[in-house]
């Protein structure tokens, strides 16, 4: 459901702000209305009056598979490692919003279908994810994908958290 209200991000005129972090995180209409009415009101800020800071949480910009000489030591260079840049990710970090402080909810989908959830890691402001999936399997790569959040959620230094997002990984 949210990835597709996320395809009227199409319209320039149209922005969305993420509210799984407020309230109920199996409900869409979040119980804590201020931080959602805080979030759009600096969309509106930047659309209208040229507001220059800080608007949205980070957003992922590229998945490019490491190669072993890349991966850092303390991470398994035996199985698949791919990099998650973001853009909107300064000082990022996790938060532990009932639901312990691990990341649990990206996932890979293979290319018959089926999808698998992988380890991930913040690494400055970039996540690491690692798979015992083959790369040349991986279809795409997902991040929130199911109706609720399974583990921490990745927020940047303005609190500002990260939406669900389906990357395809191009070989």
């Amino acid at each position: 459901m949210r990835l597709e209200q996320k395809k009227l991000l199409d319209d320039p005129n149209v922005e969305m702000a993420v509210s799984m972090d407020v309230g109920e995180d199996n409900d869409l209409h979040p119980t804590e209305k201020e931080p959602v009415g805080c979030r759009l009101a600096l969309y509106a800020a930047r659309m209208r009056y040229g507001y220059t800071g800080e608007y949205t949480g980070p957003e992922a910009t590229n998945l490019r598979v490491l190669d072993s000489m890349e991966i850092p030591d303390f991470l398994d260079s035996d199985i698949t490692t791919i990099e998650l840049t973001l853009a909107h990710s300064r000082g990022l970090h996790l938060k532990d919003l009932g639901k312990g402080d691990i990341l649990r909810d990206f996932e890979v989908v293979k290319d018959d279908g089926s999808s698998k959830e992988v380890s991930a890691f913040i690494i400055d402001e970039k996540i690491l994810l690692q798979t015992d999936v083959k790369a040349d399997a991986i279809k795409e790569i997902r991040y929130l994908y199911t109706y609720t959040y399974h583990g921490a959620m990745i927020y940047k230094e303005t609190d500002i958290p990260m939406g669900p997002f389906v990357m395809k990984l191009s070989s």
